[in-house]
This record gives C-alpha cells, sequence and structure tokens, in this order.
C-alpha cells in the first residue's frame, strides 16, 4: 500500500481523480493533471463530505455485520470449552478433544480476519457474506429473517457503493468524518453476543442431553 500522501484530498469533477495537493493549494482553483479541467478544492472537499455524510448510517450498518463474526468467535470459544468439558466427563479419546479445539481455532482465526475485513470494507468479503447468508438461511426461520436482512444491506446498491473503490477514496478524503466508534458499539456487541449465544447454546445442550440419554 503506497504511503499517506500529506496535504489535503480532493475530488475532479470531471474525471473523479482523487488529487493531493499541498495544504497552501487548500481553496485555489488548479488544473487537473489527468482531464486539464479546473478544480476547485472547496466545493469538491464539501461535496465528497456530503457523499460520506449520506451514507455514513449505511457505513456503519455494514460495518456491524464485521461485528458479528467477532460475537461468533466469542461463541466458538464458548462452544469448545463446553463440548471439551462434555468429552472429558464422558472419557472420550483424547483425539476428539485435539480434533475439536483444532476445528475450533480455525474457525475462530476465520471469523476473526473475515470480521476486520468488513469493518475494512474489502470488496472481496461480499464472497464469505454470501456463503454465510446461505448457511444461516437454511438454518433455522429466524436465520432466514437474518439472512435476507444481510443481503439486502450488502448486496443492494447502495451496499455495492460503500464497498466500492470509489467510497474508499471519499472515506480517504474526508478523515475528519467518523463512522460509530468502538465505545459506542459497545451496547450491540453485548446485545448480540447474548441474542447469540442463548442461539447457539440451546441445540448444543439438546445434543448433549441426547447423546447422555443414548449412553
Amino acid at each position: 500500500m503506497p504511503p499517506r500522501q500529506p496535504g489535503i484530498r480532493v475530488r475532479c469533477k470531471e474525471c473523479g481523480k482523487l488529487l493531493h495537493l499541498k495544504p497552501e493549494l487548500r481553496g485555489k482553483r488548479i488544473c487537473c493533471p489527468k482531464c486539464g479541467a479546473n478544480v476547485d478544492s472547496f466545493e469538491f472537499l464539501d461535496r465528497d463530505a456530503g457523499i460520506r455524510n449520506d451514507n455514513l448510517s449505511y457505513e456503519s450498518r455494514i460495518k456491524y455485520i464485521g461485528l458479528l463474526f467477532y460475537c461468533f468467535v466469542f461463541i466458538i470459544l464458548l462452544v469448545a470449552i463446553g463440548f471439551s468439558s462434555y468429552l472429558i466427563e464422558s472419557k472420550a479419546p483424547a483425539i476428539n478433544w485435539v480434533v475439536t479445539w483444532m476445528v475450533s481455532l480455525i474457525l475462530v482465526a476465520g471469523c476473526s480476519v473475515l470480521g476486520f475485513r468488513i469493518r475494512s470494507l474489502k470488496l472481496w468479503t461480499r464472497r464469505y457474506i454470501r456463503v454465510f447468508c446461505f448457511f444461516t438461511w437454511i438454518g433455522s426461520p429466524f436465520g432466514k429473517y437474518f439472512s435476507l436482512s444481510i443481503r439486502d444491506l450488502v448486496f443492494s446498491e447502495k451496499g455495492s457503493f460503500i464497498f466500492s473503490e470509489e467510497y474508499k477514496e471519499i472515506i480517504a478524503a474526508t478523515p475528519e468524518i467518523q463512522s460509530s466508534s468502538f465505545v459506542s458499539e459497545i451496547p450491540s456487541w453485548l446485545f448480540w453476543i447474548i441474542v447469540l449465544t442463548l442461539l447457539m447454546a440451546i441445540p448444543f445442550f439438546v445434543l448433549i442431553i441426547l447423546a447422555e440419554n443414548a449412553g
């Protein structure tokens, strides 16, 4: 990734090129090196800021999907601990415990990376979100609603724009505008951890009870 350039960032209205200017050029009319059009830095800074503000709420909602994958990390670890305890109590072979933790750690690593990249608005993450939507769709009635909500959010016209390179340039041009912070997301973290833990815990404990009855 090229280093961030100092100064201000403005966009040419004619060709869309993002220009990196020295601070002393702020407010002056310059010539775009790509198409030769006149560029007013005040006008286009305001334009990018307007686009960012118009889409800021939608951007935050998409980043919440990355937050969900962080919640899955917690749930996977919780399930792994519970299942490991069951294996120990049932005196199952040690290889079962090893496999459980190997699979769990792979899932934890995958969810962590995917959650971070979704929050960075990486375009390739949309493929994995589509796979995630498929499995939540076939999982339960709640999963169908959940899947539709995420799919409509990410794969709508506005969602495609949020993941586009053009929008990333707008984010780079408006560093003073920030989406929701980590602290403001803590209530959402706690809510989704509780909801998803309950959804995962119910079938997990049902399977344990059935296994004990079968034994």
